[in-house]
């Protein structure tokens, strides 16, 4: 859109100018079809870099630059093409014609209005700008360092990806394996009641309707939660219980309230190896994880330990769990110490337990077609407690009995559910959920990677540590926007450089473009809204507007400097020219996006970050575009007639 108003803007001027449609069409375009065509090449160039963003998330967003790469492609053809076409091809209407039309007075009146701003207002405002330029560069400096504060100070937090919240949450809960049915049961029914009681609270709140439509509960399996969060998801010591919830525009508290109630509601699960809740669309893991890595296990399981109970000390953190989650009882023996000297080994001990409890098979007998085993074991009633383990008789090599528990003891624990490795070390992860609202995930890791970790390296040598799931896939995409966004920029930086022939004017530009994202923060304060990677999109698009206007208002006050106007009056009445398509750009822009802003459904969420960057980034490009950029060009010519005055006169011969 923004390229058709270029454009078409500067049709209207030339066919105003010279009363020929089809003149001023062709005349119009030719002007400016150098700086738009490089304006889309910078912008296609500036969203490129989310092509190559490593990772699923990656992948989820490399559709968004096809799409728009594509979509500028197609619109700069079209405004170089078929644009000029149509108002080139427009009955030219008489003055008679514009009085009768309807539209007329509406029209007239806006365009007097305009009229009276560029001339009454910015027209002189831009005058006392280029006046005082360095003050009005360090008027925006002083607004880019408050921007900056605002996430700095932690006003406006950045998240790697926000909890799109849906009319859904599930609770998953997860016992050690073995445990017995009516224990989960118990459990999966004081949540429902905790869920019910909500139920109640909320519609006494919000009259007779409650936010929470129904409740389901499922016991033995788990339905809606994600792999990665629940590696065994079938069995008597697991249950899942679901809140369905009415549409988020119909009701006033939103998913994360209801969520925070029913955790508080319910409380800590006596037992309960994990409990998580979900009521975000994606769910890509936990929000923060830490693998730690060793050789040996009981180390590890101690430093892990450590490691949750210093990650819960941290405010915003919850559901703090591990990967070591035990599995069914074991028995595991061992030998006293001292009873070596007997013959005995550790490995005869095992197979005499295992004759006496499950049994050897010693003969097959054949009776007709079917073939009978038998099998030779201890009576049922001695093979039943751990006591009957105790009084076993141990056979040592001379053939001398001795008590069970003379030689060997016992102990009841729980085996392990999963055993994972990596680089042949055992291996646990450690994940943890941060509330956006009260921390940033990103700042909890810089701390332990910078405070803690190094100390529980040290307490522990043979552990090793790296960041895993969401975390990983945040560095990692961070690292690819750094070394893409920077040949991203010198790409930039020589398209530009090829319609201006100069090494300096594209530096004016590209300085705009942090400005131009002051607007961006500035809009997901106001509207409170964390940033995040959804908000890129948006901001590379606002980068792409800032380069397009400006490239084509640095064009014309070189022309105009080629016509030989001094170079005050060329910033200044290019800055008029460009002022009517500049605001039109950020007139229909903000218009257009402030519907989806303010749109409360779960499908409008995932747009409204984009939304808000585009919309509050390009509302504040517009000051950038009429008055940073007209006087960073003066001071750019201030700094050049410094060098040319120093520079030395050649001696005459």
């Amino acid at each position: 859109v923004d390229d058709a108003i270029v454009v078409g803007e500067n049709i209207h001027t030339h066919q105003e100018r010279t009363g020929n449609h089809l003149l001023g069409a062709i005349l119009g375009t030719q002007e400016v079809a150098k700086p738009v065509i490089f304006a889309v090449l910078t912008t296609i160039v500036a969203f490129m870099p989310i092509l190559y963003l490593p990772g699923v998330n990656g992948q989820v967003w490399k559709i968004i630059p096809v799409i728009v790469i594509t979509t500028l492609v197609f619109s700069l053809i079209e405004c170089l093409f078929i644009l000029p076409a149509h108002l080139g091809a427009m009955r030219q209407r008489s003055a008679s014609d514009k009085q009768t039309h309807p539209l007329s007075k509406v029209l007239g009146a806006f365009s007097n209005g305009l009229e009276f701003v560029i001339h009454k207002i910015y027209e002189p405002a831009l005058a006392v700008c280029i006046r005082w330029r360095y003050t009005t560069i360090a008027l925006f400096l002083v607004a880019l360092m408050l921007a900056w504060g605002l996430i700095q100070g932690g006003f406006l937090k950045i998240v790697f990806f926000p909890q799109v919240q849906r009319d859904f949450i599930v609770a998953s809960l997860a016992f050690p394996q073995g445990t017995a049915l009516t224990k989960t049961q118990a459990a999966i029914g004081h949540m429902e009641e905790a869920a019910l009681k909500l139920r109640k609270e909320l519609a006494d709140e919000n009259g007779e309707n409650s936010p929470i439509a129904y409740t389901a509960i499922t016991v033995g399996q788990m339905q809606f939660s994600s792999r990665t969060d629940f590696t065994d998801r079938e069995g008597n010591h697991v249950g899942e219980v679901a809140l369905e919830l009415t549409p988020s525009e119909t009701r006033a508290i939103t998913t994360q309230e209801i969520e925070d109630r029913w955790r508080a509601s319910v409380g800590d699960i006596p037992g309960a190896l994990q409990l998580k809740y979900n009521s975000s669309i994606f769910s890509g893991g936990a929000g923060m994880e830490i693998q730690l890595a060793g050789a040996n296990v009981d180390v590890l399981r101690q430093a892990s330990e450590e490691l949750k109970q210093h990650l819960r000390e941290y405010d915003g953190t919850y559901q703090v769990s591990d990967s070591n989650r035990g599995g069914k009882p074991e028995i595991h023996l061992n030998l006293r110490p001292g009873v070596e000297h007997l013959g005995l080994k550790l490995d005869d001990l095992a197979q005499q337990v295992r004759s006496g409890f499950y049994g050897n098979e010693v003969q097959r007998i054949q009776r007709g077609r079917d073939e009978v085993k038998v099998w030779v074991r201890y009576p049922l009633s001695e093979r039943q407690t751990l006591q009957d383990l105790e009084n076993m008789q141990i056979r040592l090599p001379d053939g001398t009995e001795i008590p069970f528990n003379v030689v060997a003891h016992a102990e009841y624990t729980l085996g392990d559910a999963t055993i994972e490795r990596r680089d042949r070390k055992r291996i646990i992860n450690i994940s943890a959920e941060v509330d956006h609202n009260r921390a940033e995930a990103g700042k909890i890791l810089t701390d332990l990677r910078q405070q803690y970790l190094p100390q529980l390296v040290a307490k522990y040598p043979d552990i090793s540590w790296s960041t895993e799931g969401r975390s990983k896939d945040r560095e990692d995409i961070v690292d690819a926007i750094y070394k893409y966004g920077l040949l991203a920029l010198i790409a930039i930086y020589a398209l530009m450089a090829i319609p201006f022939g100069s090494y300096v004017q594209p530096l004016i530009i590209m300085s705009a473009i942090p400005f131009g994202l002051v607007g961006a923060v500035v809009g997901h304060f106001i509207l409170g809204i964390n940033m995040s990677l959804l908000s890129l999109s948006g901001m590379v698009a606002v980068a792409g507007v800032v380069v397009n206007d400006n490239l084509v208002l640095v064009d014309y006050i070189n022309r105009a400097r080629e016509r030989g106007e001094d170079l005050f009056h060329a910033i200044k009445n290019s800055g008029v020219a460009r002022f009517r398509a500049v605001i039109l750009t950020s007139l229909t822009t903000f218009v257009g996006l402030a519907p989806l802003m303010v749109e409360r459904s779960v499908q409008a969420q995932f747009l409204i970050p984009m939304a808000a960057s585009l919309a509050f980034g390009v509302a504040f490009a517009t000051f950038v575009s009429l008055l940073f950029v007209p006087t960073s060009y003066h001071v750019i010519e201030d700094i050049r007639q410094i060098f040319v005055r120093k520079r030395p006169i050649p001696a005459k011969s």
